[in-house]
């Protein structure tokens, strides 16, 4: 993990939350929202023994994929007002 995260740092995109499992085979997300795979189907052949483990690993998913998808000027005003806000947060704490 650690040799990862230095080749992140190495990249300029250590700021970006990848992880290893970045680098596994992909297709799950596509068979569970294309395909309509089942969550047997799913946690066999991505070889997960627990439903926590694939909820994770889908939550992550689609927020990446949904954040490909926002147009790059709302994508400004999002990072703007999550600034601001997380100012308020921090200083609450």
């Amino acid at each position: 993990r650690l040799r990862f995260r230095a080749l992140l740092q190495a990249l300029h995109i250590g700021h970006l939350p990848y992880s290893l499992g970045f680098l596994r085979p992909g297709g799950a997300l596509h068979a569970y929202c294309v395909k309509q795979a089942s969550l047997a189907d799913l946690m066999y052949f991505g070889r997960w023994d627990n439903t926590r483990t694939v909820a994770h690993h889908f939550q992550e998913g689609t927020a990446a994929l949904v954040a490909t998808r926002v147009p790059q000027n709302a994508a400004y005003i999002i990072n703007a007002i999550a600034d601001e806000l997380s100012i308020f947060v921090y200083s609450a704490v």
